[in-house]
């Protein structure tokens, strides 16, 4: 639906409301709230997902999406994107309200990190989006639903680096009787096409399409592959809209034999992963399902650990490759989603030496490193406000200088917000306050930080 339209419905609510994005079945719009609703508050920005075109059937699929969305947020599940509930229009066309994303990976992937993607953010990205895929697949005590689009545009980046698996349109309640297939596990079929081809699993692509917990592997699997090689080994075939041949190539067959090891051997070639990641992440692609990890849980626990040992030692490597790496900050700052993984990377060290009881220096150590990189963030900023002593650089337009400046202040505040107390005291909040209670940083502490230092 256009902003025009969703003004004419919902102008009591909202201040604003203008174009975000549009897809083959939504649009997205960004709003300002305008008054209290939902447990939102005055200023709140948000995202609102209405059918492109509203119809029966697109009318269906949202007020589903919205029921799986709203058992996830009674389960409270950190890695979904938040969902606040559903409006509706006089014409009973729902309309989603979830929070505002910054962009989503494939946004991130082209925009910062073309050439290599950092492994420690690569994990943390594939790490959570599995434990948020994992309760979607044990929702409903258990009898769970399945995703069924898993893909790098649906997975959103908030606070500039906390990755949540979003766009439940395609969802589907899992029936453990429909599949006919003991490989697969429980699923449904359907004949209708759910899903991105490149991502989707060979069985999903046929006449007979077979959806299931093994096909959300299979498009996991995907996603890790896209970030290690930069694209899925199906991306040069050009076949998204020739289901056929592309069922062919991922089995193999009709021409295609041996094309997906020749494929992903070529495309790995020289990429600096770790080898377990690597064979993780082929097994989940694999065209056969019986050969696929059995549940989430699986796949991860292979993409994870190489050897439990290796956690605290691997995990420190990985912090320091990501401190001596040189990444582009207009702020001169750390990028806010490299600070998410530091701390992800370091926190799991942590609950790892706690959990067996495990004395070593070696998270002690992580510490030491990260609280020199956050002292230098801290000190950029102090150093920029006596610098420039609360004006605005003179090289831009009036205008100009003014939103470049409060940009540059808004993303140390949330960087500094992001620190925290995870490795120094002196910072501006509680623990990764900014992951654990992102709207503690609204609007209105934000711009009463921003006059108080900038007026």
């Amino acid at each position: 639906m256009e902003p025009d339209e969703l003004e004419d419905y919902f102008s009591d609510k909202f201040s604003s409301i203008s174009v975000k994005t549009s897809g083959t079945v939504s649009d997205i719009a960004k709003a300002v709230v305008s008054k209290p609703f939902f447990g939102l508050k005055e200023g709140d920005m948000v995202a609102l997902k209405s059918p492109k075109e509203p119809c029966k059937s697109s009318i269906e699929r949202f007020a589903r999406e919205a029921e799986i969305l709203e058992m996830l947020m009674k389960e409270g599940v950190p890695e979904i994107i938040t969902y606040y509930g559903c409006l509706e229009t006089p014409d009973k066309v729902p309309v989603l309200v979830e929070e505002l994303a910054d962009h989503n990976l494939t946004l991130l992937k082209r925009r910062k990190y073309k050439d290599e993607f950092p492994e420690a953010l690569m994990d943390s990205i594939i790490e959570r989006i599995a434990t948020g895929l994992s309760a979607v697949h044990n929702l409903n005590d258990g009898q769970g639903y399945l995703h069924r689009d898993i893909k790098p545009s649906n997975i959103y980046l908030f606070h500039g680096g906390l990755a949540k698996l979003g766009d439940f349109g395609s969802a589907g309640y899992i029936d453990g009787s429909r599949t006919g297939d003991p490989n697969l596990g429980k699923g449904t079929c359907s004949g209708g096409a759910h899903g991105t081809p490149n991502y989707s699993a060979p069985e999903t692509l046929g006449a007979r399409k077979i959806y299931s917990v093994s096909g959300d592997i299979y498009s996991l699997g995907c996603v890790g592959f896209y970030l290690i090689a930069g694209k899925t080994p199906f991306d040069d075939l050009g076949l998204e809209n020739n289901f056929v041949d592309l069922k062919n190539a991922k089995l193999g067959e009709w021409g295609y034999d041996g094309y997906i090891d020749s494929a992903i051997d070529e495309l790995i070639k020289g990429k600096n992963v770790p080898e377990h990641k690597i064979k993780a992440v082929r097994k989940a692609i694999d065209p056969y399902p019986e050969n696929r990890h059995k549940s989430i849980d699986e796949f991860l626990v292979c993409y994870q650990y190489e050897t439990e040992e290796t956690l605290l030692i691997k995990g420190f490597e990985k912090i320091q490759f990501l401190l001596t790496s040189q990444f582009e900050s207009n702020s001169k700052a750390t990028p806010i989603e490299i600070v998410d993984a530091f701390l992800f990377e370091y926190e799991r060290m942590q609950t790892y030496e706690e959990r067996h009881c495990l004395d070593t220096v070696i998270s002690n150590n992580a510490k030491t490193l990260l609280e020199k990189r956050a002292d230098r963030d801290y000190e950029n900023l102090r150093n920029y406000l006596n610098t420039e002593n609360g004006h605005a650089k003179i090289d831009l337009p009036p205008k100009a200088r003014a939103e470049e400046r409060k940009e540059y202040v808004k993303n140390l505040f949330a960087l500094l917000y992001c620190w925290g107390n995870s490795v120094r005291n002196q910072f501006v909040s509680d623990k990764t306050i900014s992951r654990i209670r992102p709207f503690s940083m609204d609007t209105v502490f934000f711009e009463k930080w921003y006059q108080t230092h900038f007026k």
